[in-house]
């Protein structure tokens, strides 16, 4: 009889493990919390791939070949327009006839309440030569 209740007992904690152990596996195996690429990545792929005087067209085709900007959907900002709109950072205040371009990894930091992009902004001068960027976590939720 005690034999018999503890197959019953193990029998029965199987049962309610399983699906939990299922649903842990499967969770890991997505990767549903964990980072799908930092800022610190990014950054890094950009430093090597994007040096001070990058064209316009290669800074839209680096993006566009990590899946970061559609290619055919790009507009440049004067950094004038976004100084007047929203105060401008640093850099926009020493440089403002220069542009812009902006664009974002979104569900770089998946979650189930909240969820976080990569925000990256791109500065040109006249000529159309990157001068700077700059990368920022932005998240939603609650």
């Amino acid at each position: 009889m005690t034999q018999r209740k503890g197959v019953v007992l193990w029998v029965s904690g199987l049962v309610v493990l399983w699906p939990l152990i299922t649903v842990v596996h499967a969770v890991q195996e997505q990767n549903w919390f964990q980072p799908r690429v930092t800022r610190a990545q990014v950054t890094g792929e950009i430093a090597r791939a994007l040096p001070r005087g990058t064209t316009v067209p290669r800074v839209v085709a680096f993006l566009g070949s990590r899946g970061w900007l559609n290619p055919r959907e790009v507009e440049t900002y004067t950094v004038r327009s976004v100084i007047d709109s929203l105060g401008g950072s640093k850099f926009e205040k020493q440089h403002p006839d220069s542009t812009a371009l902006f664009t974002s990894i979104p569900n770089a930091y998946p979650g189930l309440v909240v969820s976080g992009s990569i925000d990256m902004t791109f500065y040109f001068d006249g000529k159309g030569h990157l001068m700077h960027y700059e990368l920022r976590d932005a998240y939603s939720g609650p």
